[in-house]
């Protein structure tokens, strides 16, 4: 199924509709108030669907977050809201979009470091990191560098504020929006993952909407093999 990116003021009223009820069939405590709010501070926004008039089956929000700390400007292109209908999961033509122009947006940056900042409750979120990365953290073989680690650690900050636990690497929301029953829970498969038991260590909480902040640098050079092939082919650009 088709995955484009576009601006967020291009979402239709029933594009808009059909995004909140994805977030409610998988989350509860999500008011209309909150999901809009969310979704206008966010410049981008990946869709799925069979085409721009197409009921919506999936969607992941993106928005660029810029801090200078010692000299040095970073950019974190931070993802937002990300859910998919239950016969999406395992859509590669999200994956390849999603990692496509993460690429192509941060060749655009005027900045020492490009990273993609992720919060996620969801291990399947998790498991795109070393799909597309040579070094990404928090991981479990290694500890992230001390200076882009505290990079992150004040991009986080400065949204969060003290709803960042930087010792444990996790966003705990005073107002969180828990998986609702049956829609977050690991399959039993995945178990023996060792990048799925990383994150169920790292983030105990993830079912009642506790983020892990993870993150990965966007330079050529941290791409995995899948990740260059996906660069190289050059898939159809969005509208950002």
């Amino acid at each position: 199924m088709p995955t484009w990116l576009q601006s967020t003021h291009e979402l239709t009223a029933a594009q808009r509709e059909q995004m909140f009820s994805l977030m409610t069939a998988n989350f509860s405590a999500v008011s209309p108030a909150r999901f809009a709010a969310d979704l206008e501070e966010k410049p981008w926004v990946f869709l799925v669907a069979d085409g721009p008039d197409a009921k919506v089956e999936g969607f992941s929000t993106l928005m660029p977050m810029t801090i200078e700390l010692a000299g040095h400007r970073a950019v974190a292109l931070f993802s937002g809201d990300t859910v998919l209908a239950d016969a999406r999961w395992g859509d590669r033509s999200f994956v390849r979009c999603i990692g496509l122009e993460l690429l192509r947006i941060a060749a655009r940056q005027q900045a020492d470091r490009v990273y993609w900042l992720l919060l996620t409750c969801a291990y399947r979120g998790y498991r795109m990191l070393p799909a597309f990365f040579v070094e990404y953290f928090p991981r479990f073989e290694t500890a992230a560098p001390a200076v882009q680690g505290q990079t992150i650690a004040a991009i986080v900050r400065s949204k969060f504020g003290s709803q960042y636990r930087s010792q444990q690497g996790v966003v705990e929301l005073a107002e969180p929006t828990p998986f609702l029953p049956g829609r977050g829970e690991v399959d039993p498969r995945h178990l023996a993952d060792p990048s799925v038991a990383y994150f169920l260590e790292a983030n105990p909480g993830y079912l009642r909407g506790d983020f892990l902040v993870a993150w990965a640098d966007l330079s050529p050079a941290n791409l995995t093999p899948f990740a260059r092939r996906l660069r190289d082919a050059g898939a159809p650009a969005g509208r950002a």
